[in-house]
């Protein structure tokens, strides 16, 4: 009971107040901080497009976050929605993503190439998806849809590029093509020079499993995310201690949706918590390191500067331009 009463109080106290920062002993200033282009720069391009992480590059990121599909005739795509009738999809496609400039443009409901990108020849998907303006323009944007190769392609002479974070869009019905697409990131990884470190990312257990199994040498997140409700206790939501738990050198803390209560007072408190913990962890395990806490997608000014005080490693972003300056005013390495 006396536990509840504390979690309680210091609920209000982190709702009643303004963000503030941690001890800097929890806070490296000579690691670098990534700056993360979410799927590119996806308020001025279409996003998880060859000139999306170009613009993203140009705007001040380091490092980049892309969704990966694979199609029926085992082609790696670079595609954010692996079923275009799951719920965030069919939102994704009215439009309901805020910030994107473009939004996914699948077939039409009973249209028989409405089905999911694993089930589809990848002529199909070129020829039947694409992109919309969100608002606005009614016209498919006749948008390319690039391949995996296409970006190791133009990633080979990018020295700015230091870390990809690959997410596995692979769902857990079908977790035995996940190694597929690690297979391939391999594949390029080794036919083309980069200088940029994969890391591979997803949002499920068992598919995370099955990747581990078969490529045991990948940097790996599974990515947390709080539940909807009333949340009084950061640790349960802490993407620290899931990444020490499943030994991944990523902990990726994606910000709660609206239907979190406070959401940002809940964000904020579990960033706290990991700040300190990864910091103690790392401390007590010097051969198993926790390499980066990352924030995931946060874009509004405000939270971005509460964010980076804090101490957090890095974030995904729709604002890559925003966050280097925020960075480079706490002192943030990101070069």
């Amino acid at each position: 009971m006396a536990d509840k009463f504390r979690l309680i109080k210091n609920w209000f106290i982190e709702y009643f107040s303004a963000c503030r920062p941690v001890n800097k002993r929890y806070i490296d200033n000579d690691q670098l901080f990534l700056i993360a282009g979410h799927r590119g720069s996806p308020t001025k391009e279409i996003e998880n497009t060859i000139q999306s992480f170009e613009t993203a590059l140009n705007d001040g990121a380091n490092s980049l976050e892309l969704d990966l599909c694979l199609t029926k005739d085992k082609k790696v795509v670079i595609w954010h929605d692996w079923n275009p009738n799951a719920p965030k999809a069919i939102l994704r496609e009215t439009g309901f993503e805020p910030w994107v400039a473009y939004k996914p443009h699948p077939p039409a409901i009973l249209n028989p190439f409405r089905k999911s990108i694993s089930e589809l020849t990848y002529q199909e998907l070129m020829e039947n998806y694409d992109y919309k303006k969100r608002n606005g323009e009614t016209r498919p944007a006749k948008a390319e849809k690039p391949t995996l190769e296409d970006f190791f392609v133009w990633a080979e002479i990018k020295d700015k590029l230091k870390y990809v974070f690959f997410d596995i869009k692979t769902p857990p019905e079908e977790a035995e093509l996940a190694p597929i697409i690690l297979k391939e990131i391999c594949n390029l990884s080794s036919k083309f020079k980069i200088t940029f470190s994969p890391v591979i990312e997803t949002f499920y257990h068992e598919v995370l499993l099955k990747m581990k199994t078969e490529f045991p040498d990948f940097s790996y997140s599974l990515d947390e995310e709080p539940d909807f409700g009333f949340i009084l206790d950061p640790r349960k939501f802490s993407s620290v201690k899931s990444a020490a738990k499943n030994k991944n050198e990523f902990a990726i803390a994606f910000r709660p949706r609206k239907v979190t209560i406070a959401n940002w007072t809940t964000y904020r408190r579990i960033i706290r918590y990991d700040v300190k913990l990864r910091y103690k962890y790392n401390r007590q395990n010097p051969n198993s390191q926790i390499v980066g806490l990352i924030g995931a997608t946060v874009n509004k000014t405000k939270e971005l500067n509460c964010l980076v005080k804090m101490g957090i490693g890095g974030i995904q972003t729709d604002f890559p331009h925003r966050l280097k300056e925020i960075s480079l005013k706490f002192g943030r390495r990101v070069e």
